[in-house]
């Protein structure tokens, strides 16, 4: 074999080095688009799931009472059901970083919402219409990816409590 044809060969072998790295990179980038989205249509379907589920016992009749199974996202730590116009006792909640965010901004009364949980110790709330939760507050740690809500319809709201 001659100087230049293993030259040549040596190029070739750096090029598919390179060639190699570049896919791989770009696959594991894109990997790990996709598991960012899912987790954020996870999150989306969450929060949808739970207004739909409340919102149809609300169009029930007064007095009316179900229990629906609602999946949760992955690495949900908790998840807390407020009325945000009463007292509570957020000592409910046991991990106390999430606590005191939770407690927080409820207490502030910046935020009207009455829905919050926490997917990796970030925080995220939302409003859901005519719910109220028995006690004041309902909260679930650590759900193992689903809930258990029963509702009841008091006429005026949703009365919800977490099984």
């Amino acid at each position: 074999m001659s100087k230049r044809g293993q030259m040549e060969q040596v190029f070739f072998y750096i090029f598919a080095i390179i060639v190699t790295a570049v896919i791989l990179f770009l696959g594991i980038k894109a990997v790990g688009y996709l598991l960012e989205t899912g987790s954020g249509v996870e999150t989306a379907n969450f929060k949808l799931d739970i207004n739909s589920q409340i919102k149809k016992n609300f169009d029930l009749n007064t007095g009316s009472l179900t229990q629906e199974k609602i999946y949760a996202p992955a690495n949900l730590d908790v998840v807390c059901f407020i009325d945000p116009s009463e007292d509570m006792d957020f000592n409910l909640i046991k991990d106390p970083a999430i606590r005191q965010k939770i407690s927080g901004l409820a207490k502030s009364g910046v935020k009207d919402e009455n829905v919050y949980f926490s997917i990796k110790k970030q925080l995220d709330s939302f409003k859901v219409d005519n719910m109220k939760p028995k006690n004041n507050i309902q909260c679930k740690e650590n759900p193992g990816g689903q809930i258990i809500i029963q509702m009841e319809n008091k006429g005026s709201y949703t009365e919800i409590t977490l099984k």
